[in-house]
């Protein structure tokens, strides 16, 4: 299960225009898969030749390398300035007599 997967793809679909995300999201879904089966074929591999604790060290160092880096792309981040307040009155209508 990829718990990050929604908030990325909502994040994707935030940050491109309204004419790339068709292409941005195949793009993205296709990395996922393609990565999927050639980790799949590659872990095979490793266990095969190397292992179980290959994979599970591997595993480690990729997950520790993608926290630096999210904490590198995203931690610097200050927070978006405060929107304004903006109270709503509800409209009435006319009644007729």
């Amino acid at each position: 299960m990829n718990a990050a997967g929604p908030p990325l793809q909502a994040y994707l679909m935030e940050s491109t225009t309204d004419d790339s995300r068709v292409l941005a999201s195949g793009v993205y879904n296709v990395s996922w898969l393609l990565a999927g089966a050639l980790g799949s074929g590659a872990g095979g591999l490793m266990i095969a030749r190397l292992g179980y604790h290959s994979v599970f060290l591997t595993a480690a160092g990729l997950y520790a390398i993608s926290a630096l880096l999210v904490a590198f792309w995203f931690g610097r981040r200050s927070a978006p300035p405060p929107q304004p307040h903006v109270e709503v009155t509800p409209v009435q209508t006319a009644t007729h007599a």
